[in-house]
């Protein structure tokens, strides 16, 4: 969201007002502009202009300042807007102008993992039962390749005894904020 404030150099720079939408368009996250851009009738058609090669929208229909629409909410993304008012509270020379957006809070993915907790093992322990179930295998008449495979289940079971697979979930951050 981006509030403005009569910068006349910016309200009057059609380039730069190009280059400020261009840019939050590339973003490619829903925005509004909203404030006061005192804008004399004959910038009114170059912003609109803009604006329609952009695909923005502009919600202030009504006039905010005598007969003069000089407070405006620009947005890309009508989708989320419910409504915009513009209300005389006979509080300031401008009337109030704002818009009702619907925000919805994104589900965050659930990340499961599965790891092993090495740091807590002792090497020593490990090591002693990991020798005496090799040793075992040794005086077997297997192939070398059977020999293998129970050499390596042997090594999971090791694993398993003193390093047991264990499992946490996580929520997955964020990386923008777009709503």
């Amino acid at each position: 969201m981006n509030t403005h404030y009569d910068c006349s150099t910016l309200s009057r720079d059609n380039y730069l007002v190009f280059r400020l939408f261009t840019e939050l368009v590339q973003m490619n996250c829903p925005f509004f502009v909203l404030g006061d851009f005192n804008l004399p009738n004959d910038y009114v058609k170059p912003l609109s202009s803009i604006l329609t090669d952009l695909a923005l929208v502009q919600l202030i229909d009504k006039p905010t300042r005598k007969n003069n629409i000089l407070d405006l909410i620009i947005t890309n993304n009508m989708m989320n807007v419910k409504d915009s008012v513009v209300s005389d509270f006979c509080v300031a020379d401008h009337n109030l102008t704002y818009c009702t957006v619907e925000v919805q809070k994104r589900k965050r993915e659930k990340i499961q993992v599965s790891f092993r907790p090495f740091a807590k093992t002792s090497e020593e322990l490990f090591m002693l039962d990991l020798n005496g179930k090799l040793n075992q295998h040794l005086l077997s008449n297997s192939s070398p390749s059977s020999l293998l495979n129970q050499k390596m289940d042997t090594l999971l079971q090791t694993f398993d005894i003193h390093a047991p697979i264990l499992q946490k979930s996580f929520y997955k951050r964020q990386k923008n904020i777009c709503f």
